[in-house]
């Protein structure tokens, strides 16, 4: 008997209860294997969803912090201040007391930093660390506003959902 007579043979045989055996617990295993596989993978790709999420978030919401801490105009300037106090947070909160209570400095009418990019360095589930490269406009009572652009490495922390600044470095 030739090898292909001898497999078309075994082929063609009905099956026995223990090659069913063997197959089922095989077909069993492979659909266990497949599911402990995806379990695993949902389990890897919840952090890093969660991280992407945390970026997007603050990157759409860090620019409008570092403004509205850092902005104010002279008719509104202690509701400003106080504004600015709620959105600064940790160690940048106590160094910061002094300057967001301060009074209007003399002649200025106005103080705008405008955001102009935002890119997200770090990313965690409750913080994040940002360079934010801004436009800061000082608006006199009297004469020509001046301009500057800063480039800014900010740290921010979640508290009661939402992002407060707990730490900056200016870059430049």
């Amino acid at each position: 008997m030739s090898v292909r007579s001898r497999v078309l043979g075994r082929l063609e045989a009905p099956m026995t209860p223990a090659g069913a055996a063997v197959r089922l617990a095989a077909a069993g295993l492979l659909v266990a294997a497949g599911l402990a596989a995806l379990i695993l993978v949902q389990l890897w790709r919840a952090p890093v969803a969660e991280r992407i999420d945390t970026g997007d978030e603050l990157r759409a919401q860090a620019g409008i912090v570092i403004s509205e801490v850092f902005s104010a105009d002279a008719g509104s300037w202690q509701a400003d201040r106080a504004r600015a106090r709620t959105l600064v947070g940790g160690p940048l909160q106590t160094s910061m007391a002094e300057a967001l209570g301060a009074p209007v400095p003399a002649g200025v009418s106005a103080v705008r930093w405008q955001p102009l990019a935002v890119g997200v360095v770090d990313e965690q589930a409750d913080s994040g660390t940002a360079v934010i490269v801004v436009r800061v406009l000082v608006i006199p009572e009297s004469g020509q506003s001046t301009e500057s652009i800063k480039s800014v490495n900010a740290d921010f922390a979640r508290s009661d959902g939402r992002w407060v600044l707990t730490g900056m470095d200016e870059l430049q």
